[in-house]
């Protein structure tokens, strides 16, 4: 049987309840960055600071909301079941480096999560000479470092179950669905509809950061169910094809072994 920590036994086991888990704290999370943006935009007697605690705490682009820290702990908890994978396909002499790629690229999408290291591709772009209407933005450099790791990552992805390669591309293009279009129709909207830096703490954009954030969780959860969904799987044909380890009770074995010394 594949060499199974016990971690990634224990998450394959409670796969199913811990996806309708994510789904429901991330439709909680979106009910809670509408009252945020509703809160900003149209509770006129509230005074700022009650405004600004408010959207601190529940909007989703705020840094230290809990979008953020759900984002956060999330991507680690996809980067942990890829490592675990790999060291289990390490330990039983399959390819595992792909895996090891796969955690250490949601690794530091976690991390990206709260320092932003992506908002410093604006400023790389712009030196670059890559700019949108004179303007710094970060996705159109973002686009081309996906375009890079998806490239670098290609072999892995192709030799995986077709059903596993489906879950991780669709996953993929949710993120970056969400990342990147919905990131850019912001843009779109306070610098040429708008022509108004005010107008990115409209209710437009709070909308769009609301579709942005989350097709990221969802597609985040995509991932992590297809994860588990491939290791359950790697765990049951491992271990309905590998030899009974020494001493393992085997149904129908000791039968078989009475019978054989009946007829000798």
């Amino acid at each position: 049987m594949m060499a199974h920590p016990a971690l990634l036994d224990a998450l394959v086991a409670v796969r199913r309840h811990l996806g309708r888990g994510l789904v429901g704290a991330i439709a909680a999370l979106g009910v809670l960055h509408v009252l945020a943006v509703v809160t900003a935009s149209f509770w006129r007697t509230a005074t700022p600071s009650v405004r600004s605690t408010i959207g601190a705490w529940l909007h989703l682009d705020s840094e230290a909301g809990l979008g953020t820290w759900f984002a956060v702990v999330q991507l680690a908890l996809a980067a942990v079941i890829a490592a675990l994978i790999a060291r289990a396909q390490r330990g039983r002499g399959a390819s595992w480096l792909g895996w090891a790629g796969a955690a250490t690229l949601l690794a530091v999408m976690s991390m990206d999560e709260q320092v932003l290291l992506h908002e410093s591709l604006g400023l790389v772009g712009s030196r670059l000479g890559v700019t949108v209407g004179g303007q710094q933005v970060w996705f159109v450099p973002a686009l081309v470092l996906v375009l890079a790791v998806g490239i670098a990552l290609l072999p892995f992805v192709v030799r995986l179950p077709r059903r596993t390669r489906r879950g991780l591309l669709g996953g993929g293009a949710l993120y970056l669905l969400g990342a990147v279009g919905f990131e850019a129709l912001s843009w779109v909207w306070v610098v040429v509809i708008a022509d108004d830096p005010a107008a990115a703490l409209s209710p437009v954009v709070g909308m769009l950061q609301l579709g942005e954030e989350t097709l990221e969780l969802l597609a985040v959860t995509v991932v992590i169910a297809t994860l588990l969904d491939y290791a359950a799987e790697s765990v049951r044909v491992d271990s309905t094809t590998a030899p009974p380890a020494p001493g393992a009770h085997v149904p129908g074995h000791d039968k078989a072994v009475a019978a054989s010394h009946a007829r000798g």
